[in-house]
Parts: C-alpha cells; structure tokens; sequence
C-alpha cells in the first residue's frame, strides 16, 4: 500500500490540465468564435458600403475602413488589419470578366487568450473576407435595340426573331439585333423583306439573312428580374384602371396601369413623360396620329413577366404603324409575342423593344431607331456577392 502513496496527486494534476484544456477551449475558443463572426459581419457591412460609395462616385476604399472601423476594426496594424481591394486579388471574382465591379474586404484579427498561454498559445487570428458588386447603370441587354429574350424551344427552324412581308425596308439603326435563343435558325425571314442592321448576333444560328454581319452571343437569364419596376404603379402620378383601357385622353406625366388590355383603334393622341404598365396585351391600329414619349427612368409600354403568358402566348404586342406615328422609349415586354408591322413611317418607333418572339415586317416601311437618351437604363446595384 506505501508503494501507491502519490497517486492521487498525479491524478488531480493530470485532470487539472485537461480542465484547464477545456476551459481555455470553453473561453478562448468561445471568444475567437464570437470575434469572428463580428469580423465577418464587419466585413460585409464594409463591402456594401463600398459598393454604394462606388456607384455613388464617391471614395469607396475610405468608406469601407470608416464602416470597418465603425465596428471595432480600425486597422491599428496590431489587433487587426482591414484591406479593401477592387478587383478582387483571390477568389473566384478575381479572374471574373467584370471584376472591376467586385470589390473585396479583408479583415484579419488577433484575439488575445487567456486561458490558452498556459499551453503557449498567447493568441488566435482569424481571417474573414467578403465581396460586394457595385453595379453601374447600363443600357438595356447591353444596348442592342431589339432583342428576343427566348432562350429557345429546343427546335430548329422556328425562328425567335422573324423578318417577313415585302416592306420596302425592315431597318433597325443605331444599334443592332439580338435573339437570345441557342436553337437552330433562331433568327429567319420569310418573305422578300430589304433588312438592314448593324447586326444580328445569337447563341443560336441566323438563317435567310444576307449583307448583315452576324455573331455570336453570351445567352441572358431568363426569366429576367425587374423587381425595381414593381413601384411604378405605387408612385402618386399612377392612375390605376380596372379593366381594358378605355381610348380616352391620354394625359403626360402619368403612369397608366391598365389590369387588361391597351388598345388604340384610331384617334389622336399626344403625350410625354408616359408609362403605360398592362396586365393584358397592346394592340395599336395605324389611324390617327399618335405620338407618346416615356420619361428617362421608366419604358414607354411595360407588360410584367409571368410563366402564363409565356407557356400560353396569351398576350400579344401588335404595332401596326402609319406615318403619322411616334413611340418613343422601351417597349418591354419579356413574357410576349410582339408583332410590328410598319405601314410607311420614317419613324414609328425610337426606342428599344425588347419582347420574349418578335415578327418585324410588313408591306412598307418598318424601322426601329435606337438611342441611348430615348430608354431607360438597368439602374446601379449592389449585393453582397460572398
């Protein structure tokens, strides 16, 4: 039994240690965890900021290191050091083909341990990064003046885009066509139209098309997401119509938002600043005169997205235009089939059109004008990006 005399103490020294083990594990741990997630927090909030001081032409490093700094980490080069970089230095934003528009916030922070130097740790670092894209406003679908944002039923030989008719001329000018369909064909003609365009580029193939250059494209999201439209009907100048829409007046500086369907069958009409958001379809018969121009920040004729008119074509965009017409601004409806038929008019339409098919043709002249200062652009934005 002497012989045993001391074992106890080993023991207790041996359970103090892994006690002592535990608790720096319990409170050190406990603390570098807590640090880091409020690093990371900081370094989100820092990078957003950035990202809005961006779009805002303002000094987007220094905003980053104020925020930074608003949350304990003020890069004193001791406890902690907060660098900001645009472009990216590593990550996958790094080699992205728009990396100029990421910006990435890097804070590395030392906790100091208590419990832990007894074991030789006398601190723990830990390193947080986030990136923001900082957004700027651009054109539309990069400014091509008329674009087909079907990605493509998976067959060939029926086209997105379709030029027919025999107009004396089926012009697009100032910029060019974009069909976003990776089918087969997905741009054609029928008929004996006289097309002209800068032009005409697809991820699919352009057939029945001669004199233009053609290219190839980068496909766009479908379905596309506008949700800083879904405020135009809120704003004081709208007008909210329950039904079709009634050919009445047509009065400037007003958002009309129609539930049904916007027709025009004749008669004259002439206002700017106008917006008109519709539920249902367009139909617009060339008698009269009619002349309608958008503010800088919204579409002239907006048709929401929605799977239903998509899967069932139910809405429709038929232009049919005389020469005594004048569109000016964005024709935006992503969800529809749009159909413009010109009837002699040197400028029935000065805008963008952007539909989900399009036909573009008649028996005389049928040209859209592009130009930049006459459609809205995608306004800046910015998100957190990781």
């Amino acid at each position: 039994m002497k012989t045993e005399k001391g074992q106890a103490l080993i023991l207790i020294a041996v359970g103090l240690v892994a006690l002592l083990g535990l608790t720096a594990l319990a409170i050190d741990g406990g603390n570098a965890f807590a640090d880091r997630r409020h690093a990371q927090n900081a370094a989100d909030t820092s990078a957003l900021s950035a990202a809005l001081s961006k779009i805002s032409s303002q000094d987007w490093q220094q905003a980053a290191l104020t925020r930074a700094a608003d949350n304990t980490y003020d890069n004193d080069g001791v406890s902690n050091t907060v660098t900001v970089h645009s472009p990216p230095i590593e990550g996958r934003y790094a080699s992205d083909p728009n990396k100029n528009e990421y910006i990435q916030v890097i804070i590395v922070s030392r906790v100091d341990t208590w419990f832990a130097r007894i074991v030789g740790v006398d601190h723990i670092n830990n390193r947080v990064l986030a990136v923001a894209r900082a957004k700027p406003a651009k054109p539309f679908y990069d400014g091509h003046s008329v674009v087909a944002l079907s990605p493509g039923d998976g067959k060939n030989n029926t086209p997105e885009i379709k030029f027919y008719g025999s107009a004396v001329e089926v012009g697009v000018t100032g910029s060019g066509i974009f069909a976003n369909s990776s089918d087969g064909c997905a741009v054609d003609t029928s008929g004996s139209p006289d097309l002209t365009a800068p032009y005409i580029n697809s991820p699919g193939t352009v057939c029945g098309v001669s004199g233009i250059t053609t290219g190839s494209g980068t496909q766009y999201p479908f379905p596309p997401d506008y949700s800083y439209l879904d405020d135009l009907c809120s704003k004081p100048n709208a007008v909210n119509i329950n039904g079709d829409f009634p050919d009445s007046t047509i009065n400037s500086n007003t958002i009309y938002c129609i539930s049904g369907d916007f027709k025009i069958n004749g008669g004259n009409y002439s206002a700017t600043n106008v917006t008109f958001v519709i539920g249902g379809g367009v139909s617009i018969s060339g008698n009269g005169t009619l002349n309608l121009k958008s503010p800088p920040n919204s579409p002239l004729f907006y048709l929401p997205y929605a799977a239903s008119k998509v899967n069932n074509n139910k809405y429709t965009v038929t232009i049919n235009g005389n020469s005594d017409m004048e569109l000016v601004g964005q024709l935006l409806a992503p969800a529809s089939h749009c159909k413009l038929n010109g009837t002699g008019a040197t400028n029935p339409l000065s805008g963008q059109v952007i539909c989900y098919t399009l036909e573009l043709g008649g028996n005389s002249d049928a040209v859209v004008i592009y130009n930049d200062i006459d459609n809205m652009d995608e306004p800046p934005q910015i998100e957190l990006t990781q």
